[in-house]
């Protein structure tokens, strides 16, 4: 007999045996931890209006690459949340085989954590007008607060005063690409 083939719940399901999970009550109280990272893997028409303060902004599809450029440190915790914590079940697996060890999904997402009335700011994510006809930035919402959290020296932290910018560009064949725009800081 033939297995059935996987659907986007089974994905989430499996995720969820191996990664711990935390409520957005939780986390209200843990983010504030001096190391804690929470990283909103959200898309950028989704962040648009806004996230937690302090979250680091890397959509899903670009977490596994850029990930480590935004949290250095595999030891700080990090709380991975997405709009209902689905896509964040799979971010914080992915983070974790990557050798993330203190990585936990929240339970409810955004839409939970707005629910309840818990701080939010903002709109990180929004499209900016990129140097390059053919591309597109995307400031993340990476602050000092959260390079301090992610592992940055204090010295490079007080050096930067606006956020980090990512910026992507199609070339002539399709491909995408991601990188720094010129004059953003580095994170």
């Amino acid at each position: 007999m033939q297995a059935r083939p996987w659907t986007y719940q089974d994905f989430v399901k499996d995720a969820l045996t191996r990664i711990p999970e935390v409520s957005c009550e939780e986390l209200l109280h843990r983010f504030r931890e001096p190391e804690a990272v929470v990283l909103d893997c959200r898309e950028p028409d989704e962040t648009a209006d806004g996230t937690l303060p302090g979250a680091v902004v890397l959509p899903r599809g670009l977490v596994e690459k850029h990930v480590r450029e935004h949290i250095l440190s595999t030891d700080s915790p990090v709380y991975v949340i997405c709009s209902s914590g689905n896509r964040s079940a799979m971010v914080a697996d992915a983070m974790a085989k990557m050798g993330y060890g203190r990585v936990a999904n929240v339970k409810g997402g955004v839409e939970r954590w707005r629910h309840l009335g818990y701080p939010f700011q903002g709109a990180p994510a929004a499209l900016v007008k990129s140097p390059s006809p053919n591309s597109c930035a995307i400031p993340t919402a990476a602050t000092a607060t959260t390079r301090a959290r992610a592992g940055v020296p204090r010295a490079a932290r007080s050096a930067v005063s606006t956020p980090p910018t990512t910026t992507c560009s199609a070339s002539p064949s399709g491909r995408i690409h991601v990188g720094s725009m010129s004059g953003a800081p580095e994170v």
